[in-house]
Parts: structure tokens; sequence; C-alpha cells
């Protein structure tokens, strides 16, 4: 047959017919996959307004650094603004609470040849100081953005009935405990709810072996004890393998791993 426009024409209308049948198929099946997920947005939403879910560890715009004194920390504040559109992220998403943690090691960390480490020791007194600092800046912050600063699971539900995020205390690093176990009950008194044995930095209640981490001091365990008695959350994250085994033969009664960069055996 020979080859004419009217031959042509046809061809043309014939692949746009089935090009448009083929869109016209993909697009509801688009518009079916988004009701889906519409459905299943609203299932979670609807879980989320329903209970409280909560971060167990967060930096918002890494207070930590605010201002910080003295410091080879590479890591820099990212402003109040940024604090600000994390708190209103938690709020849009949800995420009703959170453990705000200060970083107590902060001003003696920085790169070293192997990696994260610390640059240079404390000062005495310095590392109390520095959470002293540093849970001033957050309190200023909290307050700035409405955030409720709660000490128990019931203001927690109190501030999520009203819509508002709640912060709870956990410090990262326990340098600041230095030699004196009694400073728990200080801890306590401030707010915080969560301490964490050991961060980067060599401290008072953990010994050291080859560079790292291998077990607690006397200091330590006594450490533990007050925890114990004030009602202090453990945090072994960062801690050893000896020295994570030697707190829980230690009998916590409130310890949890929320994070871990440490190798743990089999």
């Amino acid at each position: 047959m020979p080859f004419s426009r009217r031959i042509a024409m046809g061809g043309f209308a014939a692949v746009s017919v089935t090009a448009f049948c083929g869109r016209a198929g993909a697009v509801r099946a688009a518009e079916s996959e988004a009701q889906d997920w519409s459905a299943r947005l609203d299932d979670a939403t609807s879980l989320l307004d329903s209970t409280f879910s909560l971060d167990m560890h967060m930096h918002p715009a890494l207070f930590p650094v605010k201002d910080i004194p003295r410091s080879s920390n590479p890591r820099r504040y990212r402003g109040d603004e940024m604090f600000a559109r994390r708190i209103e992220g938690m709020r849009t998403g949800r995420l009703w609470t959170g453990f705000f943690s200060p970083v107590v090691d902060a001003p003696v960390l920085g790169m070293t040849s192997s990696g994260p480490g610390m640059t240079r020791r404390f000062e005495p007194g310095e590392a109390w100081r520095e959470f002293e600092r540093q849970l001033a800046v957050l309190d200023e912050l909290l307050e700035r953005n409405d955030v409720v600063k709660a000490t128990s699971v019931g203001q927690v539900r109190e501030a999520h009935a009203a819509g508002k995020v709640a912060a709870m205390i956990g410090c990262e690093g326990g340098d600041h405990v230095e030699d004196d176990p009694g400073r728990v009950e200080t801890l306590h008194d401030k707010g915080v709810r969560s301490l964490q044995l050991f961060h980067y930095a060599p401290n008072s209640l953990v010994r050291f072996d080859d560079g790292r981490d291998a077990g607690l001091t006397e200091v330590g365990r006594e450490t533990i004890t007050e925890m114990n008695r004030v009602g202090l959350l453990a945090d072994l994250a960062h801690a050893s393998f000896e020295t994570a085994a030697e707190a829980e033969w230690a009998v916590f009664k409130l310890r949890w791993k929320q994070h871990t960069g440490r190798d743990l055996p089999d």
C-alpha cells in the first residue's frame, strides 16, 4: 500500500490515543497511590495526636556550642532561628518530647589524628561551669520558644494535652560530676533526668586503659548508687562493652542505651 498523508495521520492518531490512555492509566494509579498514602498519613497523625512520641537524644541547632568559650570544637551553633524552626518542626511533626542534651565535654573536643576526641584536659571546676552555662543557654531558648521543661511523665502528658513540646534534660558525658557523686542530687534538682557516664573525654567515672574506657572507677560506682537513689536514668551510649557490663552489674534501677557508635560482642 502506498504511503499517504491519510495513513500517516492515522498512525499518529493511533499512537496519540495509546499514549493518552497509558498516561491516563498512570495518572489514575498515581492518584490511587496518593489517596492510599493520604489515608496512611491520617492514621499516623491520629496515632501521634493520641499519644506522645519521644526523641531520646537531641541537640537542636547544636545549642551546646552556642557562645562556647575557649573551645577547639569545629561545630558551630546554627542560630536562634534554626532552633525555633526545629521546635516548630517538632510541633508540626507531632514529636512532642525529647531529651535535649547538653554536651558537657564540648569545650575540650576537636578533631584528632584518629577522629573526634579530646584536645585538652578540663581545668578544675571547668566541666561543672560548662554544664551550668549550657543549661542556662538551653533554659533561655526553651522559654523563648514556649517549650515546657518537664521533669516527669505527668508534665510531658500535660504539655501534650496543651499542644506543647516538652523538653527533658539528659547530659551527654558525666565529666561535670568530677570527683563528687553528691552532685547527682544537684543535677536532679536542676531538672536533669538522664546522665551519660562517658562521651569522648576521659572523666572520673570510668577507668581508661590503652586510650579507651575499660570499666568503672570507685567514683563511678558511687555515682551509680546516687543515681539509683534519686531516680536518674543511666545512659550507657558511647560506653565500651566493659564499662556497660560493669554498669549492669552495678544494678541500675533505671538505664538505657539510646545510641551508640561502639561495637559490642555477640
